[in-house]
């Protein structure tokens, strides 16, 4: 039996993967990514969760509520991008377990420890020419935006839950 190169490939991945008790769907989860044009949102799935990138400049992270049993130093993370060229450098905001995430209006909602946020998508504007990298501390870079915190019964008299959608870490 003669293998070409690609066809060899797709066997020794196929053996690597039976061999290392991988679901075939986590595997190619990892390298899937969707676009809902609806949120100006891209999603790229990963084995531990998803990252949520917002008008190309707001990153949310959600992991897997049993990959952050297993791995008590698992968050979720609301991030701001540093730079328009260097897609890797971002800034939390906020961070920990979040128990609901959702998004209306150009606004994503977060639900963390009987607090809910709200960040304005709309008021941050990525830097053009800003170099985390010369930054001992992403700490001492000071961004402007707009993010709220609110009681339950704060955020009830100012939102319609009913009119977001918290279902935005079922996309996929």
């Amino acid at each position: 039996m003669k293998f070409t190169v690609p066809k060899l490939i797709f066997l020794l991945a196929t053996i690597a993967i039976i061999l290392s008790g991988c679901n075939i769907d986590d595997v190619l989860g990892y390298l899937s990514t969707v676009r809902v044009d609806e949120y100006d949102m891209e999603v790229n799935y990963y084995n531990e969760g998803a990252t949520y990138l917002f008008s190309g400049k707001v990153v949310l992270t959600k992991h897997d509520e049993e990959d952050k049993a297993k791995d008590s130093w698992l968050e979720d993370d609301l991030g701001l991008r540093l730079n328009t060229g260097q897609t890797g450098d971002v800034k939390t905001i906020l961070s920990g377990d979040f128990d609901e995430v959702g998004y209306a209006s150009k606004q994503i909602f977060i639900k963390k420890d009987d607090l809910y946020y709200v960040f304005s998508i709309d008021s941050y504007t990525v830097p053009e020419n800003l170099y985390a990298f010369a930054y001992d501390n992403y700490d001492d870079i000071v961004l402007s935006y707009e993010m709220n915190e609110y009681t339950a019964e704060e955020f009830s008299d100012k939102y319609d839950s009913g009119a977001i959608d918290w279902g935005i870490d079922d996309f996929g």
